[in-house]
């Protein structure tokens, strides 16, 4: 007969059983607070030890809970909102990046110019150019071509012809 009794456990090794309970995450409760004073407060400087104080955990136990519901480590979450909120900035407004930066939490625009390459794989600036609608066709400038022309040299939009010329082609 087969044993079924578990092997022996090693130094440091712990009985944890598998399955959603491992690692519980946050309660909906937990959740839905840390989340709304982090969309409340994403322009001041948010500490893993004060979400901690709001679900009433320590930063350690908040910080491994906050990733089982997450999927990420607190810092990242808090990362990605604030490119997000500078995202949603630029495609709303034509705010200077250095006001969006301090808008969306970022020490100054060189830390969210940094964190934004890293990312998104390119500038800011950049990026909200080829989010812009075109001036010429209403589309954004995601349909232009790989140098960011849309049919014309230097971006500009092919010259059309007259009226009577369009006729003529008939």
């Amino acid at each position: 007969m087969a044993n079924l009794s578990s092997p022996p456990l090693k130094g440091g090794d712990s009985p944890r059983a598998p399955g959603p309970f491992a690692s519980p995450g946050l309660s909906p409760w937990q959740e839905r607070k840390v989340l709304r004073h982090i969309d409340e407060h994403l322009p001041d400087t948010l500490t893993i030890q004060a979400l901690a104080a709001l679900a009433g955990l320590s930063a350690s136990h908040f910080a491994r809970r906050f990733r089982a519901s997450f999927g990420v480590a607190p810092r990242h979450y808090l990362v990605q909102r604030r490119l997000e909120h500078a995202k949603a900035l630029m495609r709303q407004t034509r705010a200077p990046l250095c006001q969006i930066a301090l808008a969306s939490g970022f020490s100054d625009q060189a830390h969210m110019s940094r964190t934004f390459r890293t990312t998104m794989g390119l500038p800011p600036s950049q990026w909200r150019r080829q989010q812009a609608p075109d001036p010429y066709f209403g589309e954004g400038a995601a349909s232009r071509g790989p140098d960011g022309a849309c049919c014309g040299k230097r971006g500009r939009p092919p010259i059309m012809p007259s009226g009577r010329a369009l006729a003529s082609m008939r």
